[in-house]
C-alpha cells in the first residue's frame, strides 16, 4: 500500500476548494437574479458550499494517514470527476443538478477517507450521474 503524495493531496484539496468556490459564485449568481437570500434552495447551496470548503482545508491532514493499494489510480479518478463536477456548475442554470454534484463530491470525500478503491471508483461515478441529472 502507498500513501498520496504531497503533491496529489494538494491537487485533491485544491479540487475540492475549486468546487467550493464554484458553488459559491452559482449562489451568488441566483441571489442576483433575484432568489431570495432566505429561499431554502439559498441555504442548502451555503451549507453545501462551506461543507466542501471545510473538506478542503481538512483533507491533507485526514487523507495523509490513508495508505491505498494505488493511490496513483485514486488521484486521477479524484481530479477527473472534481474537474468535471467543476465544470458542469459552471454553465448549470439548474439548483437542484448543483445540489446533487455538490453533494456527490461529499460522498467522493468520504470514500476518499476509506482508502478502499471500489467506494472511489463508484463514489467518482456518482458525481459523473449527478452531472447528467
Amino acid at each position: 500500500m502507498s500513501n498520496f503524495s504531497k503533491d496529489q493531496l494538494k491537487s485533491i484539496a485544491q479540487d475540492f476548494h475549486d468546487l467550493s468556490t464554484l458553488i459559491a459564485q452559482f449562489r451568488l449568481d441566483q441571489i442576483h437574479g433575484g432568489t431570495p437570500l432566505d429561499d431554502p434552495e439559498i441555504v442548502k447551496l451555503l451549507g453545501l458550499q462551506w461543507n466542501l470548503m471545510n473538506t478542503s482545508a481538512s483533507f491533507y491532514v485526514q487523507a495523509a494517514q490513508v495508505a491505498l493499494a494505488n493511490a496513483d489510480q485514486a488521484a486521477t479518478q479524484i481530479t477527473a470527476a472534481t474537474k468535471a463536477a467543476n465544470d458542469a456548475i459552471g454553465k448549470l442554470q439548474v439548483i437542484n443538478t448543483v445540489f446533487n454534484i455538490g453533494s456527490a463530491a461529499g460522498v467522493l470525500a468520504a470514500a476518499i477517507m476509506t482508502g478502499d478503491m471500489g467506494q472511489i471508483g463508484t463514489a467518482a461515478k456518482g458525481i459523473y450521474s449527478a452531472i447528467k441529472g
